[in-house]
């Protein structure tokens, strides 16, 4: 009678099989993974700086590109203010009509750029945590005084712009007749598998500032 099974050859051979198909599918599952965070990482900074860039555009092209102190509130014109609150690099000030008469004017606007990330490796570090909230803030503020009471601390007067919290860098500049208005952001994030590959998108945009 013959007896049927595997030989230890057999044996060895079918588990290196196995060992094969499973680290290729490991393998497979892991780029599949990798390839999935890296879409999404891509997709957020970049929707960062488009939501920033079309918050900002769409204001500040109203501004005014002279000041009138005979006016009330007096009117500014725009200008960009280099540091002007710790954690804060830069921050773009301008004014808007209220009405078509160009005689009533808004309270100055101010788009802040907060940024706690000193060493700029995109990972909140002990010490960076400035307001406390627990996370690393990257954004643009949008601050204005509505109520008239001196601060921008009330409720609707300090929000964050578009969500945005990956900005990286943002550059303002102004031409000499404060016409033009060139605006650059930056945002940088690290993906959710490899804390060390970063995902960057940046986009420059020029308005024409209109009054």
């Amino acid at each position: 009678m013959k007896e049927y099974g595997f030989t230890l050859v057999e044996l060895m051979i079918s588990m290196a099989l196995l060992t094969v198909i499973g680290t290729l599918s490991f393998v497979a599952i892991e780029a599949a993974t990798s390839a999935s965070a890296l879409a999404m990482a891509r997709d957020r900074v970049q929707s960062s700086v488009r939501d920033a860039m079309n918050a900002i555009t769409t204001e500040a092209e109203l501004a005014a590109r002279q000041s009138n102190n005979s006016l009330v509130p007096p009117l500014q014109a725009i200008q960009i203010t280099s540091a002007p609150a710790p954690g804060s690099p830069v921050e773009l000030v301008f004014q808007v009509p209220l009405d078509g008469t160009r005689l009533l004017w808004s309270a100055p606007i101010r788009f802040r750029y907060v940024n706690e990330d000193t060493n700029g490796n995109a990972v909140l570090d002990p010490g960076e945590d400035v307001d406390g909230d627990g996370a690393l803030t990257r954004r643009i503020v949008r601050m204005q005084d509505i109520n008239g009471d001196g601060d921008e601390d009330d409720a609707g007067e300090h929000r964050p712009l578009a969500a945005a919290n990956d900005l990286s860098d943002v550059q303002f500049a102004l031409d000499a007749d404060h016409s033009l208005l060139t605006i650059r952001l930056e945002a940088v994030v690290r993906t959710s598998v490899r804390r060390t590959e970063r995902v960057t998108a940046a986009v420059t945009s020029r308005v024409y500032v209109c009054n």
